[in-house]
C-alpha cells in the first residue's frame, strides 16, 4: 500500500475536527482582537499626560504641530510665549519647526 493511498482514504474523526476549527476560530478572533488593540493604543499617546499640569499647554501645541495646523500652532505660540521663551531648546529651533518638509 503505497503512503498516497493512505493519505488519500484517511479522514478524522468529526469531534476532532470540530475541535480544530473551533479552536482555529478563537485563535484567529483573538489574535485579531489584540492587534486592533495595540494599533489603538498608538491614538492614547502618553502626551495625555500633560492634560490638568502646570504644561498642558505644551499638549496643546504638540496636538495643533503634529496636525499640521501652523496657524493654530503659531496662535498658541503666542498665547505662550512666555512659558516658551523659558526653553531654550525650542527658542533655538523655532525657525525649523516651521519648515514643512
Amino acid at each position: 500500500m503505497k503512503i498516497t493511498d493512505y493519505l488519500l482514504g484517511y479522514s478524522p474523526s468529526i469531534w476532532a475536527t470540530f475541535v480544530a476549527r473551533v479552536f482555529s476560530v478563537i485563535t484567529i478572533s483573538l489574535s485579531l482582537f489584540l492587534i486592533f488593540e495595540h494599533l489603538s493604543s498608538y491614538k492614547n499617546l502618553e502626551i495625555k499626560s500633560l492634560l490638568g499640569t502646570k504644561v498642558e499647554w505644551l499638549y496643546y501645541i504638540f496636538q495643533s504641530f503634529n496636525s499640521g495646523n501652523l496657524v493654530h500652532y503659531e496662535e498658541l505660540c503666542r498665547v505662550h510665549n512666555a512659558a516658551l521663551s523659558a526653553q531654550p531648546a525650542l527658542v533655538e529651533n523655532e525657525k525649523k519647526l516651521l519648515e514643512k518638509n
